[in-house]
């Protein structure tokens, strides 16, 4: 008659300490007893970090980098994907806000994940009315609205820059 024996193991978070040679000691119903002996190495995790110039403006380039050390898998809003450690997005668009997470796998086979979110800014519309012809000696009047902050130069950058809040 075979004794089957079932043996639940409670499911632990392995740590690098718990390598090493464990064995089992089966006693069957008659009393007569077996073992087995199984090494077990535990490897760690790789370390992994991930970091963005974010926020952009719409038109602007996303710089996602990440920690060296294995193979890399993106993935990002709209169905972004890369295998490059430190891939660049060109010509952002609102819609690549959101969260990227980058998984590393380490030689070992071991994988882990680092996340980070991209904002996108979009940029004002500028709208500019100038007075088209003068003659000399007159002023020039110059408008423009759609931003928070205007900065004015004039044709051969003779004058000093001009920093006008909106009011």
């Amino acid at each position: 008659m075979d004794l089957q024996v079932h043996l639940k193991i409670q499911q632990f978070q392995t740590l690098t300490a718990a390598s090493g040679t464990y064995t089992v000691v089966v006693t069957g119903a008659n009393g007569c007893s077996a073992n087995a002996t199984v090494s077990i190495t535990v490897n760690p995790l790789p370390n992994v970090s991930s970091n963005v110039n974010s926020p952009v403006c719409v038109g602007s380039a996303i710089n996602l980098t990440s920690t060296a050390g294995g193979c890399y898998s993106w993935t990002g809003p709209n169905g972004f994907t890369s295998s490059v450690q430190n891939p660049t997005i060109s010509s952002a668009t609102t819609a690549m806000s959101g969260l990227y997470t980058v998984t590393m796998t380490n030689a070992s086979g071991c994988s882990n994940s680092s996340s980070i979110s991209v904002t996108v800014n979009d940029v004002p519309t500028v709208t500019v009315s100038p007075n088209t012809s003068v003659c000399e000696g007159n002023a020039i009047n110059l408008t423009s609205n759609g931003g928070s902050s205007y900065s004015w130069t004039d044709q051969m950058d003779l004058h000093p820059h001009y920093k006008i809040l909106q009011f």
